[in-house]
């Protein structure tokens, strides 16, 4: 079992083992590992571990900073964001990856206001929630190839309006082949076939 604590700036795990006993499905803390995670270029005030995600087998994990500057310090409260990737490699956490917006540095877009992860860590979805340059908001749903994730797809509202926030949270499935996007008064599911973004159901609104 793991348990993501989050704090500002930084993200703290703790895991704990099964513990064997007479009694059957006990699960008994056997002591607690604290891994504390920031972004390997984080600064003050961007926000980082708003939006944490780890996946079913507890080997990946995704952390949102949607007020990240990208390493440029005269650009803090643009609120570009980013979004940083870890790998557990069996005694520590790694991070292997930042993400940034497939559309460029966009003033207030939030990038990594919310974050998911399927099952096995193999696909991902990053919502850019206030983006004002282009209506309604963004989710990026990124697939992994080894150890590397690219972007494979980019949902945006079936009808977007700029105050919409699209991509306000959004959970997935353990396959990765559903995807619930929200924002403040709708629901959107959005069902995938074959593990293809460009082969999807469509959406279907929930509320």
């Amino acid at each position: 079992m793991t348990t993501i604590v989050r704090g500002v700036g930084k993200v703290r795990i703790k895991g704990f083992a099964k513990f064997l006993s007479n009694s059957p499905n006990i699960d008994t803390p056997m002591g607690w590992n604290e891994f504390t995670f920031t972004g390997s270029d984080s600064m003050t005030s961007e926000i980082t571990g708003y939006s944490v995600a780890i996946s079913n087998d507890g080997n990946w994990l995704v952390m949102g900073a949607p007020g990240n500057a990208n390493d440029d310090s005269q650009n803090l409260n643009r609120f570009w964001g980013a979004a940083y990737i870890f790998n557990w490699n069996g005694s520590d956490w790694i991070e292997t990856q930042k993400l940034t917006n497939p559309l460029g540095n966009i003033n207030s877009a939030r990038y990594g206001y919310s974050v998911t992860i399927n099952g096995d860590g193999s696909r991902i979805a990053i919502g850019a929630t206030y983006d004002l340059v282009f209506p309604g908001g963004h989710v990026f749903v990124y697939d992994r190839t080894i150890s590397t994730f690219s972007l494979s797809g980019t949902l945006t509202q079936s009808s977007p309006a700029t105050s919409s926030t699209f991509g306000h949270a959004i959970s997935m499935s353990l396959s990765g082949n559903n995807i619930a996007v929200a924002h403040p008064i709708t629901v959107y599911l959005v069902q995938f076939i074959c593990l293809s973004l460009m082969e999807y159901l469509g959406y279907k609104k929930l509320l």
